[in-house]
């Protein structure tokens, strides 16, 4: 009899500190985040381009998380307004960003909250001309690479949506090869500084 009383207050202790402990567990918000930036149809990372961005960022650690963003890129509606380049010029490309981010918060966890990390880019846009009655001409091909450090905020709302605000600088390269008058091609290749401003929506789940 003693024993089955030992054994029964022993199950329910290892209980009770089980369920306190899940009590004590914090409230942590959504692992998964699907986002996107509606205002970089007006202009992408190449100038005179919209880019139709989807993103995911993906919580690996209470105060980690990675981002992957693919975009595709075409001519943007300032472009088609402004006619800077000929009606009968055709854009198309992509590009693909990787972002590791660190969430130094104390009393919020990942994706919620100030954050910090390294983050690459990379587009590719091919320029064409289509003229009536003849084959599409290839314009220009251009190559944007960067490395930045960036840092921001990202605010959860309910648990069910995000905004997030971030900046920072870097390093880029810029690669284009286009045809001159005479059809020969030209290689230009550079590399400078820049800053970097975005934001994005998101929604959690």
């Amino acid at each position: 009899m003693k024993k089955s009383f030992f054994l029964f207050a022993f199950l329910g202790i290892i209980a009770l500190t089980g369920f306190a402990q899940e009590q004590e567990k914090p409230d942590l918000p959504p692992r998964h985040l699907i986002k996107t930036n509606p205002f970089a149809i007006l202009s992408g990372p190449i100038p005179l381009t919209a880019e139709f961005r989807l993103g995911y960022e993906h919580v690996i650690a209470p105060h980690r998380s990675y981002l992957f963003c693919a975009s595709y890129l075409n001519q943007s509606p300032i472009d088609w307004l402004t006619k800077i380049r000929s009606p009968q010029t055709i854009e198309s490309g992509f590009r693909g960003q990787l972002m590791y981010r660190w969430y130094l918060s104390k009393k919020s966890y990942a994706p919620d909250g100030f954050f910090v990390g390294p983050h690459i880019s990379y587009s590719y846009l091919q320029v064409s001309e289509q003229l009536a009655d003849k084959p599409i001409k290839q314009l220009e091909f251009l190559n944007y690479m960067s490395a930045n450090l960036l840092s921001g905020y990202q605010v959860l709302i309910g648990h069910v949506f995000s905004i997030e605000l971030f900046s920072g600088l870097g390093v880029n390269r810029r690669i284009s090869r286009f045809r001159n008058s005479t059809r020969a091609n030209i290689d230009v290749d550079r590399y400078g500084f820049q800053f970097t401003f975005g934001s994005n929506l998101g929604i959690a789940f």
